[in-house]
């Protein structure tokens, strides 16, 4: 159950990761327009330039997307917000379809906040089922001696293979805020005058 969750962890740095690459890739495309501007130039049939195209073939990552990766989902939190021993309801919006071999496909839910992950641990996680369609649904409850302050909700689907496998669809994370237990009720007043003696 461990290696699970710190692979849950992993599974937010990997989805920072593809965020990353895609916002280097962008950059990129955005230098073949500056190539078309190459040839323009006397300067493009210099080989010199030739080799920065090679610079795409090291864009090969595009081949490892190619291989499966995870895709990305929604999925719903409600509450946004409570006091500890808050049940947060979770349900996915985009459905996990598990693989065709998957043995045992589930959805495993977190709730952790940055001590969390300079820990490297959760505060709370539940393991749902998820159905032959894709949809999965549970509660989470906020524990008790957890802190106030703001926390992250994370999902990710897996086929149920093993311990260590990766997950075959990651969610955006949620954001929800523990806050302070309601006070007590203020003391209600008496009616009537006050009376003094001596």
């Amino acid at each position: 159950m461990r290696r699970l969750l710190i692979a849950l962890l992993g599974v937010l740095v990997l989805q920072l990761g593809v965020v990353q690459a895609a916002v280097a890739q962008d950059p990129t495309t955005t230098t073949e327009p500056t190539t078309t501007v190459a040839p323009t130039t006397t300067v493009g049939p210099t080989t010199t330039t030739e080799p920065t195209t090679t610079v795409a073939p090291t864009t090969t990552v595009g081949p490892t997307t190619t291989a499966p990766g995870p895709e990305f989902g929604v999925f719903d939190r409600q509450p946004a917000s409570g006091p500890v021993r808050t049940v947060i309801a979770v349900k996915s919006v985009t459905p996990c379809v598990p693989p065709a071999e998957a043995p045992n496909p589930n959805v495993t839910v977190a709730l952790f906040n940055q001590r969390d992950i300079d820990q490297n641990t959760v505060t709370a996680f539940e393991v749902f089922a998820v159905g032959a369609d894709g949809t999965w649904s549970g509660k989470v409850t906020v524990p008790g001696d957890a802190e106030l302050g703001k926390y992250f909700i994370a999902a990710a689907c897996f086929a149920g293979v093993s311990q260590t496998e990766e997950p075959f669809l990651i969610y955006q994370e949620q954001r929800f805020t523990v806050t302070a237990a309601a006070g007590a009720p203020p003391a209600a007043a008496v009616p009537g005058a006050p009376t003094v003696t001596g």
